[in-house]
């Protein structure tokens, strides 16, 4: 229980020291390890409505947290990719927890 309530107090330090909200912070806590991800795989493993997600999404790229690598054409996905800001932001997060 100790460890639940550490990751919540230290994430929500996290998010609001970088002005996002807490979906887009969960977004980029998800999305650090990977290379590329699409809006399929935020709705697979992150538990808030389709609206929420690409709002979210469209923030986070707004704001230079991720970037489009590659767009949305016929049947494919657009792909994200986090950048160096958002990566600073999960790194700062682990660091703080790493008690």
């Amino acid at each position: 229980m100790k460890s639940l309530g550490l990751y919540r107090k230290k994430s929500k330090e996290s998010y609001s020291k970088s002005s996002i909200k807490r979906v887009e912070f969960e977004i980029l806590l998800y999305a650090y390890d990977y290379d590329y991800f699409s809006t399929g795989d935020i709705i697979k493993n992150i538990p808030c409505s389709l609206s929420t997600v690409k709002s979210s999404l469209s923030n986070l790229v707004d704001d230079g947290y991720l970037k489009i690598i590659r767009e949305r054409a016929h049947y494919r996905p657009r792909l994200y990719s986090v950048n160096r800001t958002g990566k600073s932001v999960i790194r700062k997060f682990y660091e703080s927890i790493n008690y």
